[in-house]
């Protein structure tokens, strides 16, 4: 299996408050920058399910799908979570700026597996039939449509058969035990070989009419799919005696370029009398139907044309539920196609693989369709049942990773080398299939103090204290100051908001061992809780200042920029010195020079050199400032030295 690529859009989102100076009304506002590497996209998936299904998907930077359809394990997520019953995703997602191209992934059947985003604005949205993401490519067919007998119905542009009946709404409990019994990218004949037979037709076994089901298809092509018919007693042994009738042109999601179907769509079968060629809506009892799937046998040429489909019959790029057919020389190889018996509907669940078997993934999922019958005990049930499965994931875990630095002369302006005070943090929070948030734990760790001042360190969560169950650190350091009350659940006493102090001299914790340095800590929430980006890591981090150990003061805190001072701050700080916070406005520790008191880094920061200023350490931070954060939005990938 070949995975492709859908596109959607992603919008660039504009500077936000606690985060982008643009959600800022007036003109005050806008000459401030708020030096924000990470931003809010708002996420508006649709899939558009009919089946009440919840999708699990999740978003990566790069391509997570390699050449041969295998997922990329090693690969981080930026972004997680499930839509609702319908399809549907839309809540914020926080993620680092300047990147152009995003994926979003499930292993959920009925949509599809990849998508693929550009940036524009602030919003991830679906936009159908605007790229092309399948291979075009084709095998040089010597019979195009002569190779199939489309006496079915032709189709349009895009593929859409003409036969298209009502569509059923496919049972979300069928989709979910066929993924628990062939999870994507696991090879079946690697775990579950008895899944496989040397003939997987359906053998009809009463007069019935017969119907065909589209269920999923994760192929990197346009693939066709067709059957043929023949006595049961009497199967073809070589494909010159097999007339193959086309059944679905273009196995394509419609949200894809020139792609048609949905999950559910579904075409009543036809018997071609293979002596007298007479056309029947009933399929006589002893007849069995063969599968016949075509990689890459949907062309479309053009915009103005519809497209064409075919094989080359001496090609190795159609394959048969009939082994013996297929162009593989082991015999254990030719097995392309798998299918299953469900109980509860009585339908046969029919799986391709469209690759030659030495290629590809072997989960036999480029396409999933179903075979239905009335009456509905026809058709002979295949001897391997599907199995009930009940999904693992009602829970998921996003990581959230990076550095946070601080200058601590505010409000005025320091040195610059935005290296006072320096903590790296590794963060995972785990919410539930609404994607509110359940638990969080993780550290925080000193990795620099270059101040003359005495820092102390915490950070603060949107919440109040009321909404969180238990709070606990772990670390081998023992503040020796008294400064910091805490209440019972080890929370900082006198808060509106759930406030946590880590330590309250960066010195002294850095001048301790190693292991000193790292917090480690666990929260436990009472209620699940709304994602927001005061919720999400490293949360609303901060730190307070004081010249004097005899005289020690909680109130001058540094926080970044547009990010809101604790219930503990002194206020009458704002708007003195360099500082140009202003409450009225919305405005919180911005200054009007082009360095930030504190910055957040979505990833390890490497310390400039004491007294080098930021700008001279990076050389692309200037150009990213002096653009509102438009150009070289990765400068911190690029420190003095690096030649790039």
């Amino acid at each position: 299996m070949k995975i492709k690529t859908i596109f959607l859009v992603l919008l660039i989102p504009l500077f936000f408050l606690s985060g982008c100076v643009s959600d800022i009304e007036g003109p005050e506002r806008a000459e401030y920058f708020d030096f924000a590497t990470v931003k809010e996209y708002k996420l508006d998936l649709n899939y558009s399910t009919q089946n009440d299904s919840k999708i699990f998907f999740e978003i990566y930077q790069e391509n997570p799908i390699n050449i041969n359809g295998q997922k990329n394990i090693n690969l981080k997520p930026i972004a997680k979570g499930f839509t609702d019953k319908k399809g549907r995703a839309n809540f914020d997602v926080f993620i680092p700026s300047g990147l152009k191209r995003f994926y979003v992934y499930t292993s959920d059947l009925g949509v599809p597996t990849l998508l693929e985003a550009v940036a524009e604005n602030n919003v991830i949205r679906f936009y159908e039939n605007n790229f092309q993401i399948k291979s075009l490519g084709t095998f040089g067919f010597t019979e195009r449509d002569a190779f199939w007998d489309t006496s079915l119905g032709g189709w349009d542009f895009n593929g859409e058969p003409q036969a298209l009946m009502t569509p059923d709404i496919v049972p979300s409990r069928l989709l979910t035990d066929i993924k628990g019994m062939m999870p994507s990218t696991v090879s079946l004949p690697a775990t579950k070989p008895y899944l496989l037979a040397d003939n997987a037709s359906t053998k009809i076994i009463a007069d019935a009419t017969v119907f065909l089901t589209f269920l999923h298809e994760g192929a990197g092509h346009k693939n066709t799919m067709g059957y043929f018919v023949y006595p049961t007693n009497n199967p073809p042994t070589s494909k010159s005696q097999i007339d193959e009738i086309l059944v679905f042109p273009n196995l394509s999601y419609k949200k894809e370029t020139n792609g048609c179907l949905v999950s559910g769509d579904k075409v009543q079968l036809r018997y071609k009398n293979p002596i007298t060629n007479v056309w029947s809506d009933i399929f006589p009892a002893g007849t069995s139907i063969g599968w016949v799937f075509v990689a890459m046998g949907y062309e479309r040429p053009d915009v103005s044309s519809r497209g064409s489909v075919g094989a080359d019959k001496s090609s190795n790029h159609q394959f048969y539920s009939i082994s013996s057919l297929n162009p593989e020389p082991a015999s254990a190889d030719k097995r392309h196609c798998v299918v299953l018996y469900d109980e509860q509907t009585q339908f046969s669940v029919i799986g391709f693989e469209d690759w030659l078997t030495h290629q590809a993934d072997n989960d036999y999922e480029d396409v999933l369709l179903y075979v239905s019958s009335s009456p509905a005990g026809a058709i002979e049930p295949p001897p391997n049942t599907v199995v009930p499965y009940v999904p693992i994931l009602t829970t998921y875990s996003t990581n959230y990773s990076g550095s946070i630095a601080f200058e601590d002369l505010w409000p005025y302006k320091g040195d610059y080398d935005m290296n006072d005070v320096v903590v790296e943090y590794n963060i995972n929070q785990v919410y539930n299939q609404d994607n509110k948030i359940l638990s969080a734990s993780g550290y925080y760790k000193l990795v620099h103090d270059g101040a003359k001042l005495n820092d102390g360190f915490g950070f603060q969560l949107g919440v109040s204290d009321s909404k969180v169950k238990s709070y606990t650190v772990n670390s081998t350091y023992t503040d020796p100051y008294s400064l910091i009350q805490r209440n019972a659940k080890g929370l900082e006493q006198g808060q509106n908001l759930a406030t946590a102090i880590l330590f309250s001299n960066a010195k002294n914790v850095f001048n301790s061992s190693a292991t000193d340095r790292m917090f480690n800590f666990n929260i436990l929430f009472n209620t699940p809780i709304n994602s927001s980006k005061s919720m999400t890591p490293p949360y609303n981090p901060f730190i307070f200042t004081n010249s004097d150990l005899n005289n020690l003061s909680r109130v001058q805190e540094v926080h970044l920029p547009n990010y809101l001072p604790t219930a503990k701050a002194d206020k009458s700080l704002f708007g003195t010195g360099h500082d140009k916070s202003n409450e009225s406005l919305g405005l919180y520790y911005v200054s009007d020079q082009k360095f930030p008191f504190a910055i957040h880094i979505p990833t390890t920061y490497l310390v400039p050199s004491e007294m080098m200023r930021i700008d001279a350490f990076y050389p692309r931070f200037n150009d990213w400032v002096n653009s509102f954060g438009a150009n070289n939005t990765d400068w911190y990938n690029f420190p003095i030295g690096t030649g790039k």
